[in-house]
């Protein structure tokens, strides 16, 4: 990913974060920052029903999508997420 784009895809990553937190009054992950990145690119990432079990499941591919180790599968518009968001809600 060219410099240009870095800061676009830390908005989108920093967004399924707040969207976990929001779903789950909890972070995805804890620890120093090494155990975040290492969390974060491994398949330690929590299902927002392990942490909340009347959670929506809905949102857990949105989460997944916005937070994936791998920038280039991030959502590529705010807009894109956006539409998830409306199909899971029925808007």
């Amino acid at each position: 990913q060219d410099g240009a784009n870095l800061g676009f895809y830390t908005d989108i990553f920093a967004l399924g974060v707040t969207l976990f937190n929001v779903v789950t009054g909890q972070l995805p992950f804890t620890g120093s920052a090494t155990d975040v990145l290492r969390k974060n690119r491994s398949s330690e990432r929590p299902h927002v029903t392990q942490v909340t079990p009347y959670a929506n499941p809905g949102f857990q591919p949105i989460i997944e999508k916005a937070m994936s180790p791998n920038p280039a599968l991030r959502y590529q518009t705010c807009e894109e997420m956006m539409m998830d968001l409306q199909k899971l809600c029925n808007l």
